[in-house]
């Protein structure tokens, strides 16, 4: 019966030392949308350049994403530092 005990628990440990591994190495999503600066929901395409930089191609323009907050570039923008 000792022995039972033993197997079980030594059993029960391993699972659960399994179950923190794979919940360490989870993966967490944020959803960039327009509540964040993206210039429009429909996303034609995106990059992420070596800079770490992520590129979003959208209907409305290019979006850059420095993990803050989107930059928008538009052909119609005035600024000339914004424009495509």
């Amino acid at each position: 019966m000792k022995y039972l005990i033993i197997r079980y628990f030594t059993l029960l440990m391993l699972i659960s030392n399994s179950i923190a591994l794979i919940a360490e190495n989870a993966y967490n999503f944020n959803v960039l949308g327009l509540s964040y600066g993206l210039s429009d929901e429909y996303v034609l395409s995106s990059y992420i350049d070596s800079r770490g930089f992520l590129w979003v191609c959208t209907t409305n323009g290019l979006n850059r994403w420095d993990g803050h907050s989107f930059l928008h570039y538009s052909s119609s923008s005035s600024d000339l530092s914004t424009r495509i």
